[in-house]
């Protein structure tokens, strides 16, 4: 799949549609191993700060889905 996903990037980039660096790509659609920075762009810092005054015990930790840390 990753192989796939990689052949059609380079096509979609060299058509003129997709940028090499994205403003933010949208979480249900990307592997999960995508960096955080590129799914949620310049919010990363903020999401930290606002999960770490919500979650101080990282409750939500133990759930599925992306890891703020």
């Amino acid at each position: 799949m990753e192989e796939s996903v990689n052949r059609l990037a380079t096509v979609a980039k060299a058509e003129g549609l997709l940028s090499d660096h994205p403003t933010a790509l949208y979480g249900n659609y990307v592997d999960a191993n995508t960096p955080l920075i590129d799914i949620y762009g310049d919010n990363l810092p903020k999401l930290r700060a606002l999960k770490a005054k919500i979650d101080p015990k990282n409750v939500m930790g133990l759930a599925g889905g992306f890891k703020f840390l």
